[in-house]
């Protein structure tokens, strides 16, 4: 009996190593691909930046050296057609690459997310802030700002929302994101429907929440629509002595 014991401790010990390397891989692989995309985001701003813009912004400038030669209307048609797609592309480098979280921080940035959702989807989004200080700088910033952004998008394109409402709060040493609407809302075997037909958007962001330590959930709202909450784990990066 008692060899018998010592041998199923050795299995379950072996068990357990190997779990905990499998693991190990698995988030190792994650940073990984998390880097990989960053990178790839990265240089797609870039290139949007400093071709795209810079040739529309090269056009205004044409028209405006028009102005007293062409006619009115064909020129005020075309100066609004630039301008439109300048605020456009200038909304994808910042969303590609949020340079903004560095300069302003994770609420500010946000707050563009939403000024953005609210212009491309017809919906009104409240955004709270007030838990969160706009001089702390944290390790989870990109985390969070990503599943923001993945969760308006999915809100904007099929939710079917009038009203959404972003909460970002800090609880000590930890990060709490609220996304709810008051669409249609979904279920988790549809969910799982939109993972098996290939839609991995917000599952990308589950695993990269995870991998930081943190919880990820999507689910019926309190009263219809659909609630999204994400706690993370942070380390700050640079903050005020209060936020410390």
């Amino acid at each position: 009996v008692g060899a018998g014991a010592i041998g199923l401790t050795r299995i379950q010990r072996s068990r357990v190593l190997t779990i905990g390397q499998l693991v190990g891989h698995r988030t190792s692989l994650l940073a990984e691909l998390m880097g990989l995309e960053q990178r790839e985001r990265t240089e797609l701003s870039e290139q949007l930046h400093d071709g795209a813009l810079q040739y529309v912004l090269a056009a205004r400038m044409d028209l405006d050296e028009l102005a007293d030669s062409a006619e009115p209307v064909a020129l005020a048609r075309a100066a609004k057609a630039l301008g439109e797609a300048t605020t456009l592309l200038r909304s994808s480098v910042s969303e590609l690459h949020p340079t903004v979280l560095v300069h302003v921080g994770l609420a500010r940035a946000i707050g563009d997310l939403a000024r953005s959702a609210q212009g491309r989807g017809g919906v009104v989004v409240d955004v709270d802030t007030s838990g969160w200080n706009d001089d702390l700088r944290t390790s989870a910033d990109e985390v969070l700002f990503g599943a923001t952004r993945e969760l308006l998008g999915n809100v904007v394109k099929h939710a079917g929302a009038q009203n959404v409402r972003i909460e970002l709060a800090r609880l000590d040493h930890r990060a709490v994101l609220v996304v709810s609407d008051d669409g249609r809302g979904i279920s988790a075997d549809r969910i799982a429907e939109r993972r098996a037909a290939g839609h991995i958007g917000l599952l990308s962001h589950e695993l990269r929440v995870v991998a930081a330590g943190g919880s990820f959930s999507v689910g019926p709202g309190e009263e219809s629509g659909t609630l999204a909450r994400v706690e993370i784990p942070f380390e700050i990066v640079t903050a005020t002595d209060h936020d410390r």
